[in-house]
């Protein structure tokens, strides 16, 4: 009997969990899609300065370049352009502060960033559909 209730109380439990989660609404799927690709913007901006400073005038600089111009473009279009100036500039700090100022380190950023920013600015739709799918925890 007491294994029976443990199993009960355990699929109860897991139902509410289940029942807390909710996709986020459009806008707000919106806003983080904004905020994202001003963090790619922000990302490609600071491994484009990276590599300028190893090796100028390479196609890798300019191919990021124009990678950090077409997210910036799309967050622009997403949130505005002074909330993505503003997203993009605290960023650009926080990623600085996580490869500590230093091009050495941009392979921390690159872990971190590019399979997210690869898919939100070369497939937008499904980037955005992820957004729209993403669940929340109620508290």
């Amino acid at each position: 009997m007491i294994k029976a209730w443990i199993a009960f109380a355990s699929v109860a439990i897991s139902a509410l969990t289940v029942m807390s989660a909710h996709a986020y609404e459009p806008e707000r799927a919106k806003s983080n899609y904004g905020n994202e690709l001003a963090r790619c913007a922000a990302y490609l901006t600071i491994a484009e300065g990276c590599i300028e400073n190893t090796d100028p005038g390479k196609a890798a600089g300019d191919s990021l370049r124009s990678a950090a111009v077409a997210a910036y473009a799309m967050a622009v279009t997403s949130s505005g352009e002074d909330v993505a100036a503003a997203r993009v500039q605290l960023e650009i700090n926080e990623i600085s502060e996580l490869i500590e100022n230093q091009c050495a380190n941009i392979a921390v950023a690159i872990r971190k960033y590019h399979d997210d920013c690869a898919q939100a600015i070369g497939d937008p739709e499904t980037r955005y559909q992820y957004w729209l799918a993403k669940e929340d925890e109620e508290e």
